[in-house]
């Protein structure tokens, strides 16, 4: 998947259509009555997961993108398997970590 980061709703479009991927195949890969054991696919997993989190800094440092990566109502699911930095930073001042 190419990524423009000039285009900064066309990078949040990516950005979230690569998380929605990752939450559907972390789903299928642990949560199972078994881990599935595909080095491969675990290994396309986490490229793109490392993929996205770039993708997040690159779009706050770049285009100034503040709160949720879900927009101003929104907020990262518990299932997901990257929350971003916005929600993080939410719950480390509840000091619920």
């Amino acid at each position: 998947m190419g990524v423009d980061f000039t285009d900064k709703e066309k990078s949040m479009g990516q950005l979230k259509a690569g998380l929605a991927w990752c939450t559907d195949e972390f789903k299928k890969l642990y949560f199972q009555d078994e881990i599935v054991e595909d080095e491969e696919r675990w290994e396309k997993f986490w490229e793109k997961m490392t993929m996205l989190e770039h993708m997040e800094e690159w779009l706050r440092n770049l285009h100034g993108m503040k709160g949720c990566i879900w927009g101003p109502k929104g907020k990262c699911q518990w299932e997901q398997p990257m929350t971003c930095d916005y929600c993080v930073e939410q719950v480390n001042k509840l000091n619920i970590v």
